[in-house]
């Protein structure tokens, strides 16, 4: 009785207009077929903005004599090391006279980091890359959102 009162509000709730949409040659596609349609139109659109990311990424990465490989091997294998190395990258992406230091002469204002974040300088030196790497993700969050939102979590 449950589902028969179910049904029978649903088909109120229901409008005249019909479930299947016909294409031009008049073939007809149920809702399931254009829901998955669209699932997979957003799915190809995902991975085509990701794919572009990555390219830039990895361009930008190329400025500052950089690579994915690189990354690999220069990231940090424990969990708050690369913590510590995130919250630097954080406040080099924010400070303006550390970022600009960063853009125009490509390398790290060491000396000021140490001052500023209280991190040993050896630790610095050793993350440099991925330093790098990771600020320039937080300096333009609008145009790497999805490595963003990796670093992140």
């Amino acid at each position: 009785n449950r589902l028969k009162d179910l049904f029978r509000k649903e088909s109120r709730h229901q409008s005249t207009i019909s479930l299947e949409t016909s294409n031009e040659d008049g073939r007809y596609f149920s809702p399931a077929e254009i829901q998955s349609a669209w699932a997979d139109f957003r799915n190809r659109t995902i991975e085509d903005e990701r794919r572009d990311e990555l390219y830039d990424y990895e361009k930008l990465l190329g400025e500052f004599g950089l690579n994915f490989e690189t990354l690999v091997e220069v990231s940090p294998k424990h969990r708050d090391s690369r913590i510590n190395l995130v919250q630097v990258a954080k406040m080099i992406a924010t400070e303006k006279k550390l970022m600009n230091h960063l853009l125009e002469k490509k390398q790290l204002p060491i000396s000021e980091l140490v001052f500023k974040s209280g991190v040993n300088r050896k630790t610095l030196e050793r993350g440099r890359k991925f330093i790098i790497a990771t600020t320039l993700v937080f300096f333009e969050p609008m145009r790497f959102p999805y490595l963003r939102s990796y670093i992140n979590s």
